[in-house]
């Protein structure tokens, strides 16, 4: 043995940008724009750099959730910890707000929900897709008994699917009324 390390990938951000590619592609084409070479073009990157960081196209697009689900968790924890002691009225407010709020950016929206729902075929993806959900509960459970949190994570979700296809904008006012009733 000579002592010599192993060679590491000369460019540390490269996984990470192969996963913004991934995301900035199923943003602006869908699950079918989403490919190792359309990657790579994307990331800047050779192609073998893609099945280097990941064997298997699923694996690319798990990648991507997970880092959705990351932000996702990060975003929800900081939503939710000011809002300790918060019921009723105020609360079904802020949860009409947490909608609003994440409806602003629908690209990234569009990418949740389209790498979500590819999990009913891609196996790969189900583990982030049901920590998504996993999420929200945990998030929802800070502030409200958990079947509460289950049912207005199932809410929301509907709202934000619904907001993402209707042709119309929707209504903040029927969200909140409509959280005030789960809430009870």
């Amino acid at each position: 043995m000579t002592g010599r390390r192993p060679r590491g990938p000369a460019d540390p951000g490269r996984r990470d940008r192969i996963v913004s590619a991934v995301l900035e592609l199923v943003a602006e084409h869908g699950m079918a724009g989403v490919s190792h070479r359309t990657v790579a073009q994307a990331a800047g990157v050779p192609l073998g750099s893609t099945t280097y960081y990941f064997d298997s196209l699923d694996d690319l697009l798990a990648g991507a959730l997970e880092r959705l689900v990351d932000d996702y968790e990060a975003t929800l924890r900081a939503w939710a910890e000011p809002l300790a002691g918060t019921d009723g009225p105020a609360l079904a407010s802020a949860v009409a707000d947490l909608v609003a709020d994440y409806l602003r950016d629908r690209r990234r929206a569009r990418m949740e929900y389209a790498l979500c729902v590819a999990a009913m075929d891609r196996p790969a993806l189900r583990p982030a897709a049901a920590r998504y959900t996993a999420v929200s509960v945990d998030a929802f459970g800070t502030l409200v008994p958990r079947p509460v949190a289950v049912a207005l994570t199932a809410a929301v979700d509907g709202f934000l699917v619904e907001a993402l296809v209707a042709p119309e904008p929707l209504d903040r006012a029927a969200v909140e009324a409509a959280i005030a009733a789960i809430l009870g």
